[in-house]
């Protein structure tokens, strides 16, 4: 039982709600962002990932951890 709560994290709503418009505002802002800096080292037929399709992953995640 003490391995569980120290694995357990309690953050207020507030700091959610932020992370939440932080990650809203990455998807809006960052469609023509790539997120790896060296696009040298992608090859051909590599999909590239931008900031607004990791945004949207993280903000699911994060959505699905508060229950929503």
């Amino acid at each position: 039982m003490e391995n569980i709560a120290k694995c357990v994290i309690v953050i207020r709503d507030d700091v959610l709600i932020e992370c939440l418009q932080f990650l809203e505002a990455c998807e809006a802002h960052g469609h023509e962002i790539p997120t790896e800096a060296n696009l040298f080292a992608v090859r051909p037929g590599e999909i590239v990932r931008m900031v607004s399709h990791e945004a949207r992953l993280l903000r699911a995640l994060l959505l699905q951890l508060m229950d929503y």
